[in-house]
């Protein structure tokens, strides 16, 4: 896409592009650590497969074994998230399925908590309905990225880093860096690193 003046002018820090859970994730950290952030998502609500998918669990954020769970592995927004779906609904519970512990929610409470999640965050600027379309650089660095919203239509945003959470590569391909994507045949280990 080749824009002119006639587009909107965003420049920020931080840009994440994928308003899933990862994406979400990681556009609240950076803005909770005062950088001035946006997060685009091309669908118009977050969530991205966690909410497309209507799941209505999440598995891997208990320790497995014969003591029912009093906390979250990991503290920090993932304790948040479960914390908020906790509250949300009597319905929302951890439950033993097998030998893993699996957090039940209502669908559509995750997309709401992340949504409250970022409308919390003075230094985050949410863009739904917003795709990259492509990626400029200068001197070997990113100078921008071109994208399309449905809503505002071209937008050119000015990052200091780049956050790919599309679950695709979508900027990595655009900004031609090596890409390399499992076999879809395979499922691979979604929770894979407890952090102490």
């Amino acid at each position: 896409m080749n824009l002119d003046n006639n587009c909107t002018q965003v420049s920020c820090h931080t840009l994440v592009a994928g308003g899933g859970v990862a994406g979400v994730a990681a556009a609240v950290a950076s803005a909770r650590k005062g950088m001035k952030t946006v997060l685009i998502e091309k669908e118009n609500f977050l969530g991205g497969v966690a909410h497309r998918a209507m799941l209505n669990s999440i598995c891997g954020l208990y320790l497995n074994g014969p003591d029912f769970p009093q906390a979250t592995l990991n503290d920090g927004i993932c304790a948040e998230v479960a914390t908020a779906l906790m509250g949300m609904s009597a319905s929302s519970k951890i439950v033993k399925v097998g030998k893993v512990y699996l957090l039940t929610y209502p669908r559509g409470n995750l997309e709401r908590v992340l949504e409250d999640l970022c409308a919390r965050e003075p230094n985050l600027q949410v863009m739904r309905g917003a795709l990259a379309d492509s990626v400029r650089f200068r001197d070997g660095n990113i100078n921008h990225v071109e994208a399309i919203s449905s809503s505002q239509g071209p937008i050119r945003i000015a990052p200091k880093a780049v956050v790919d959470c599309t679950g695709t590569g979508n900027m990595a391909y655009l900004a031609g860096a090596a890409l390399y994507l499992p076999d879809q045949s395979r499922q691979l280990a979604a929770y894979t690193v407890r952090l102490r």
